[in-house]
């Protein structure tokens, strides 16, 4: 298996199944990276601090989903990955990572499109809402994001339809009828304010 080249050989010292939290200097190509994408719709926040999370068995199963499955079956082979926001609300993400399964669908409480990860393009988004985990003491001011890397595939646009079918979702809808049968691989919608993805592998 093939890590991230930043992670350093064999994927870095962390224990196989271990969410280590490694702290980047604030100019690394993937802080700056995180600071562009911060500052396109919220210009006047601050990035303080910036931790990259290495767990080299989420990694595997994540690059094996990816390859090896998704691939093959998103339209044209576009696994369409990308970096999006995640907010934990009032846990923190440390947390959060400390599931064995890191993100996991299971403790979500539904939401437009059903239970899933639920993923924003704009970070305003979860800054602006309930999402982002206010860190105590900061009266609000200070929040704390997740960075994820997901593989969306192919995409079921919903636009700004919600309903109570769309908050009964279990799996996003057929896109093939085939033979084979394929179904969409995650779900998109909005803008309800900024524009939301979720349902994508994280």
């Amino acid at each position: 298996m093939t890590f991230p080249d930043e992670w350093g050989a064999g994927g870095g010292d962390g224990g196989p199944t271990e969410s280590k939290l490694v702290p980047l200097s604030m100019q690394s190509n993937e802080a700056l990276l995180i600071k562009t994408l911060l500052a396109r719709s919220c210009p006047s926040a601050r990035l303080s601090r910036v931790q990259r999370v290495q767990n080299k068995k989420l990694w595997c199963e994540y690059a094996h989903y990816r390859d090896a499955s998704l691939v093959h079956t998103c339209a044209g082979g576009d696994v369409n990955e990308m970096l999006l926001f995640h907010g934990t609300a009032e846990r923190a993400a440390e947390d959060v990572l400390a599931h064995q399964n890191g993100l996991d669908p299971r403790f979500s409480n539904g939401g437009f499109y059903g239970q899933g990860i639920y993923l924003a393009e704009d970070p305003s988004y979860p800054i602006g809402g309930r999402y982002a985990h206010r860190i105590s003491g900061s009266g609000g001011s200070r929040v704390q994001l997740l960075i994820v890397k997901a593989a969306l595939g192919s995409q079921q646009e919903m636009g700004q339809r919600i309903s109570a079918e769309t908050r009964a979702m279990r799996m996003p809808d057929v896109r093939v009828e085939g033979p084979p049968r394929l179904l969409y691989d995650s779900v998109r919608g909005g803008p309800h304010r900024p524009l939301v993805s979720g349902g994508g592998e994280n």
